[in-house]
Formats: structure tokens, C-alpha cells, sequence
């Protein structure tokens, strides 16, 4: 398991507060990256309702692996 999953699978467990953010309109890599850089602990990318196209979709999601999310 990536390690900050980990992380936010802990924190839930013991009941201590998450910060997260659910990502519609908005969306891409540099988001990521300034969510990321703003404390978010977790995204949710939606898929259905966004306007993504399904390679966009994997290099946001890379991006948000590769900044700990």
C-alpha cells in the first residue's frame, strides 16, 4: 500500500480528522499539486461528472501519487 494511504487508512481508524477534497470541474495535475501543497490529505476524482478524458485521468492520478496523496 502506498505509504501516505496508509497514513490516511490509520488516522480514519483511530478516528482523528482528514482533509480532503472532492475534484469535478477543476481538475489535472496542477491542481493536484497545489491541493497537495495546501495540506489536502486526499481527492476524490470524479470521473462521471468531470470532464476528463481517461488519459487526463491517469496523469492526475499519478500526479497525486507522486505528491503523497
Amino acid at each position: 500500500m502506498h505509504p501516505p494511504a496508509r497514513t490516511l487508512r490509520e488516522k480514519i481508524e483511530k478516528g482523528r480528522p482528514v482533509i480532503g477534497t472532492f475534484m469535478v470541474e477543476f481538475s489535472g495535475p496542477a491542481v493536484v499539486g497545489v491541493m497537495a501543497g495546501a495540506g489536502f490529505e486526499f481527492l476524490f476524482i470524479d470521473g462521471e461528472h468531470g470532464n476528463q478524458n481517461p488519459r487526463e485521468l491517469e496523469v492526475t492520478i499519478e500526479a497525486g501519487y507522486q505528491a503523497g496523496l
